[in-house]
């Protein structure tokens, strides 16, 4: 059984404790295992459930990869021929970006 929060339990696909089950929790492991199918780990994964934001280095120099790689024909030719390593790294990428950094 999965140890921590209820992302920690998501990204285990285990079920919450008692017999009702929330929407979000249920939503919540169906993504878990969306991002595990494109090759995301789980650090990753509970990064991307729980919101956590990263460090405003950490933010930039993922937002300027991201610039890069967009600029980036071959990489954004890969991306677009369904090449699951680009498409893994730009999921990773949007998680970190979407979270936000902390002040």
């Amino acid at each position: 059984a999965a140890q921590g929060d209820a992302a920690d339990l998501a990204v285990a696909g285990e079920l919450q404790p008692g017999i009702i089950q929330t929407s979000e929790h249920m939503q919540n492991m169906a993504t878990a295992g969306m991002l595990r199918g494109i090759g995301l780990d789980d650090a990753v994964i509970k990064q991307a459930l729980s919101g956590t934001p990263v460090s405003k280095a950490e933010f930039d120099a993922v937002t300027k990869w991201k610039a890069e790689k967009m600029a980036d024909h071959d990489f954004t030719k890969r991306l677009l021929a369904g090449d699951g390593e680009p498409r893994r790294q730009l999921t990773a990428a949007n998680i970190v970006l979407s979270n936000g950094f902390k002040e």
